[in-house]
């Protein structure tokens, strides 16, 4: 049978007035004292890594040997922590109850999305020292770009610590 797209649609009831009552899974939080400090941190993290995003977006980088080397994992970056931001809303929009369509869409896979935003930054940081090595006269470019991206990279991997303290019991 396939999958259908709006199937958590199911969990809500027709009740005897008229108005529809959520009867699907609930997840909460493991240690709900905890969540205010881990989302305020995850928050913080995530703000310095889309400023360092930001911020290497502004590097011109025209006169670059291989600037794909840079572009390509920056933009990978920029759509990971997009998708990241959008997780980390779900899960703080959703308080200290999660349905379980919004813990399925969000919570599962953060960390792997975490992960890949910070393996990109890092790619991209790297791929701009290559191009200061390859490119005479390109250390005004390639300087800033590197130190942003593995500034970014390095607040994911702080997210990383961060995403895998978030822990959810079902009922």
């Amino acid at each position: 049978m396939a999958s259908r797209k709006r199937a958590y649609l199911d969990d809500f009831k027709l009740g005897d007035d008229g108005s529809y009552s959520y009867e699907g899974t609930i997840w909460r939080w493991a240690h709900p004292e905890r969540r205010v400090a881990l989302l305020g941190a995850a928050w913080r993290l995530v703000g310095g890594a889309v400023a360092c995003l930001v911020g290497a977006g502004f590097v011109p980088l025209s006169s670059m040997a291989f600037p794909a080397l840079m572009t390509l994992p920056y933009v990978a970056a920029v759509v990971s922590q997009a998708l990241v931001l959008v997780s980390l809303w779900r899960i703080w929009r959703g308080g200290n109850e999660l349905r379980d369509h919004v813990y399925q869409k969000a919570v599962p896979a953060l960390s792997a999305k975490v992960t890949v935003a910070m393996v990109a930054a890092f790619a991209g940081g790297i791929g701009a020292l290559v191009n200061l090595a390859l490119s005479a006269g390109a250390m005004a470019q390639a300087l800033p770009f590197a130190a942003l991206l593995f500034g970014c990279g390095v607040f994911q991997s702080q997210l990383l610590r961060k995403v895998r303290d978030f822990s959810f019991v079902e009922g």
